[in-house]
């Protein structure tokens, strides 16, 4: 549907390939900043949309935060995870998704606060467990689909293996959505100061 946020992934991804190509050095800053520039010289109203601004602050927030938090996180409370072994590799996935969630919420807090009026606070346990189960998620619709194309009975039947994930992620969500305080509301003065806190 090209919605700015994916188009603005779009934008970035192909500089990346665009720079291995020439064999240049890939600057995410610059490539986020072409993608912006681009949107809005495209349409400039859209600046406006909620979408474009969330997207925008997630990668800002990664790009600003994230190594950050995560180099905290394994060298000062966890301690360096190297290795082959599946607690290493445990340790890392886990730190990777804490500390990408967390980078993404500093910058789409006070964006989702304003539009939306209330505030996750689920979503660094929601990360944490579901994020890579959705990678697989995606990866099971494309090879669903390729292998459907060519032997239409086996993508139907890894269709039905990979629905089983999909169907996981949306129980798991719906068991966190009921959690006591998933999300609270910002039209409290008392919450809007402990947010910013």
């Amino acid at each position: 549907g090209f919605t700015p946020s994916v188009i603005r992934a779009c934008v970035m991804q192909i500089i990346f390939v665009f720079s291995m190509d020439l064999e240049k050095e890939y600057d995410a800053p610059t490539s986020l900043a072409m993608a912006v520039l681009l949107l809005v010289f495209i349409n400039p109203l859209v600046i406006t949309s909620i979408g474009f601004q969330l997207s925008v602050s997630c990668v800002i927030g990664i790009l600003l935060f994230s190594r950050r938090i995560h180099d905290y996180l394994l060298k000062t409370k966890l301690g360096p995870a190297k290795g082959k072994s599946l607690r290493s590799k445990i340790i890392r996935a886990g730190v990777g998704s804490v500390s990408v969630t967390l980078s993404t919420m500093v910058m789409t807090l006070p964006i989702s606060a304003y539009y939306f009026g209330s505030v996750s606070l689920v979503s660094v346990l929601s990360n944490f467990l579901l994020l890579g189960l959705i990678s697989w998620c995606f990866y099971g619709v494309a090879i669903s689909c390729a292998v459907g194309f060519l032997v239409p009975a086996i993508g139907h039947l890894l269709a039905g293996v990979f629905s089983f994930l999909i169907r996981l992620v949306l129980l798991v969500s719906k068991w966190l959505s009921k959690v006591p305080f998933a999300a609270v509301s910002t039209n409290n003065l008392y919450v809007i100061l402990w947010i910013v806190f």
